[in-house]
Order: C-alpha cells, then structure tokens, then sequence
C-alpha cells in the first residue's frame, strides 16, 4: 500500500502578481500499487514535491520559490470506481510566509518557537555622569539625576509536550549568568513566564509557553549609593 510511481510535471504554470511576487503550480500524475490507497496515501508520498523544495525542473531552477503546503488531490477514471491513478496539485511561491517552509500543518508541537522584540523608552535614576563621575552640587553634596534609557525586551513563544514547570519557575526574577545573545553576564531577565494547556487531535494536549525577558545593558545590579550624610566635628 504505496505510491509505486509519479510522473510530471505537466500543466505547469507561473502567476506574477502586481507586487512581483511569483507563484507556479503542478501537476503530477501519481500510481498507487493498491485499490484502496486513498488521497492520505498519496498525500503522504515522498515522490512528490515537498514542503520548502525549491524549483528545480528540467531548465527550470528558481531557488527562491519553495512548495508551500497547499496540495490538491483528485482522483483519475470514473468518479464511481475505485482507481489507482491521482491528480496531485501542489504551489510553489516566494510570497512571505509567517510559518516554517520545513513544516507541515497539523501538529503545534512542530511549529517552530517565535522570536520578537522591541524597546520601551522611559528614564532611569543615576548618581553618576557619563564619565562614571558623581554629579555634585558646588557644596559637593551628590545629587541623583535622571536620564533618558530605552530597554530591549524579548518575548520567545513555544508549543511544548510537556511543562516544565518546575524547571523554569525558579528562574523567574533571575539574570543571565554568562553572555546571551551577545550581552555580558547580569544584563539580562527573565520578567514573566506565562503559560497555557491547549488541545488538537481529538483532546490531546499541549502547552503554549512564553518566556518574557528584559534587557539592561547597565546591568540590574544595585549600584552603588553614596553617603550623602554629613559628620560635624569639632564644631565645624
């Protein structure tokens, strides 16, 4: 119970839309070796083209069109017979996509984790200059300032099997230990960690994870406080 053959392509054809982006279509001619094998047997056959394949038939070679996951099947013969014979329509585009060429629809658990960013702009208290030098009034008392500062946040999404509850709730509040994503040690937290159980496939369940990280490039140490007291000694 298999694909024994598939031949093509033919009926190829390129649609050009008004923004420049190209999109063919494909038509392949597939045999089963079994009555029974139906439209999920011939869908699941390696022979036809696959999810994020690129162009290249015959002269024919434009690598930066990949086959999207759009597939059409119809069955060849009588429509009241069984056949071994299918009609497999697949697209290939260069239109932007959101999703991974290199995965297929149905399962969240192979969805690839999202990746975003973006900075929010407020101030932060400072003691010093950009010199690393108190700020001090002409009787040299220290004085604290505040300063314009944009943090970098990054928020990362993943589809998981299983939790982890345990594993990541202890890191919430902390900072990187050594250097992440180009950033020294300490410049970097995790915030917030939220989370939800989701189902597909008849009850199954999965989780949704995100993990919420600021970034300080200033680190989130404490600096250092000056003593603003003053001694009066010997009645000065």
């Amino acid at each position: 119970m298999a694909v024994s053959s598939v031949r093509g392509p033919y009926n190829v054809s390129l649609d050009i839309d008004d923004q420049g982006f190209r999109t063919y279509m494909a038509s392949y001619k597939v045999e089963t070796d079994d009555y029974d094998d139906g439209p999920e047997t011939v869908g699941q056959s390696s022979l036809i083209p696959q999810i994020g394949d690129a162009w290249t038939f015959g002269n024919d070679n434009d690598t930066w069109v990949w086959c999207t996951p759009y597939l059409k099947l119809e069955p060849l013969g009588r429509k009241d017979e069984k056949t071994k014979h299918w009609k497999a329509e697949v697209k290939f585009t260069n239109k932007p996509n959101n999703r991974n060429p290199g995965q297929s629809n149905g399962n969240p658990l192979l969805e690839p984790q999202k990746i975003k960013g973006t900075f929010t702009n407020g101030t932060t208290k400072t003691w010093t200059d950009r010199t690393g030098a108190f700020v001090q009034t002409t009787s040299f008392e220290p004085i604290q300032t505040e300063i314009d500062q944009a943090l970098a946040s990054v928020v990362i999404t993943q589809n998981v099997s299983s939790l982890g509850l345990s594993t990541f709730s202890p890191m919430v509040n902390t900072v990187n230990s050594t250097t992440l994503w180009g950033m020294p040690a300490r410049t970097i937290k995790l915030s917030n960690a939220p989370w939800e159980r989701k189902y597909y496939i008849s009850g199954s369940k999965y989780y949704q994870r995100t993990f919420e990280f600021e970034v300080n490039p200033n680190t989130f140490d404490r600096a250092d406080i000056p003593n603003k007291g003053k001694n009066m000694i010997n009645g000065s």
